[in-house]
């Protein structure tokens, strides 16, 4: 995977809108604005992951087996198109068809579904190049898979939380897969208190023979603890015979950087240093603002008005001119 992935820029767009089905370029700009204004109201970025050993994603243009999409689409279309076409009876979703393989999912559907909600990572995070060791679990995880598919910009709007609304939409769409959670997961299923490798090896082991979803929310921890965890579950399933596939998915519910609007992001500071002082201009400092732009304004007048009399008194026109030759023969 190209490092354009960890670097990606606010001002990326989507091609086009798999959940709305809107190609054009007019229509597009709209969702873009209407997401901007949104951003204020609670919309929120939730960078997205999706790796498996299996080829269930479709090769980009260029062969590449890691893929990634800039579409612009929200955490319901992901949990309903996306991760819903791996268990429906009919086959991959219309419109995920031009991301998955619909042919591979539905002859070696994958036994496993394993959705690590995490909440550390943030758009900024992925830009950091401090943060590129720490973010090097996650990186490896979907540069050795088979096949993954990288999203960076799936917004989740509440209310609720992401892992909540991905349960309540994957409860009707698994079918007879069994929905599991462990650790601070929100939402209904079976909930497990602990979020950890063994736990997820007990109920792997426990599901011979049957389809899972497994949702894993560790807990407020530090960034290094849920990658170390990412990286331990990621063993956990390589060493297991279950065909599965493992996505990421920030939950910006429990992360104050990713609820930020999008289109400030560029006048904050960096994540894990301190948060940048702000100031609010009252009465008195609207008064002195306005004066300092009179002042700026009455500068730049009185320089032009001398600059125009220098020049009118330096120019040096002649005040006497030659008399015509046929003036002359006239006379």
């Amino acid at each position: 995977m190209r490092d354009r992935l960890w670097r990606y820029s606010d001002r990326k767009t989507a091609s086009k809108n798999v959940h709305l089905g809107l190609p054009s370029l007019g229509l597009m700009e709209c969702i873009r604005l209407t997401l901007e204004q949104d951003f204020a109201g609670g919309v929120q970025r939730t960078p997205t992951f999706l790796w498996s050993p299996e080829s269930y994603v479709k090769a980009g243009s260029e062969g590449q087996k890691s893929r990634v999409s800039y579409e612009t689409a929200s955490t319901l279309s992901v949990a309903e198109v996306l991760l819903g076409s791996f268990f429906r009876e009919d086959g991959v979703h219309s419109a995920a068809q031009h991301l998955l393989n619909a042919e591979d999912v539905k002859l070696r559907a994958p036994e496993t579904l394993l959705l690590y909600v995490g909440n550390q990572v943030h758009p900024e995070s992925l830009a950091e190049p401090s943060l590129a060791d720490v973010l090097q679990p996650l990186r490896r995880a979907v540069e050795n898979a088979g096949s993954s598919l990288s999203m960076p910009n799936i917004v989740h709007k509440g209310p609720g939380s992401v892992s909540e609304l991905i349960s309540q939409q994957l409860q009707f769409q698994s079918g007879p897969a069994s929905l599991q959670m462990l650790g601070a997961c929100s939402g209904g299923g079976d909930v497990a208190t602990e979020a950890s490798a063994s736990a997820v090896q007990s109920l792997l082991s426990q599901a011979a023979g049957t389809a899972q979803v497994v949702m894993v929310c560790p807990s407020e921890a530090g960034l290094r603890e849920e990658m170390d965890l990412l990286e331990q579950i990621q063993a956990v399933l390589a060493e297991g015979d279950r065909r599965h596939v493992m996505a990421y998915i920030s939950d910006p519910a429990y992360n104050a950087q990713a609820s930020l609007p999008a289109r400030h992001l560029l006048s904050e500071q960096q994540p894990h240093t301190n948060a940048a002082k702000t100031y609010v201009c009252d009465a008195k400092c609207e008064t002195q603002v306005k004066l300092l732009e009179a002042v700026i304004l009455a500068i730049t007048l009185i320089t032009a008005l001398m600059t125009g009399s220098w020049m009118l008194n330096n120019l040096g026109t002649p005040t006497r001119f030659e008399t015509p030759k046929d003036s002359l023969r006239q006379e």
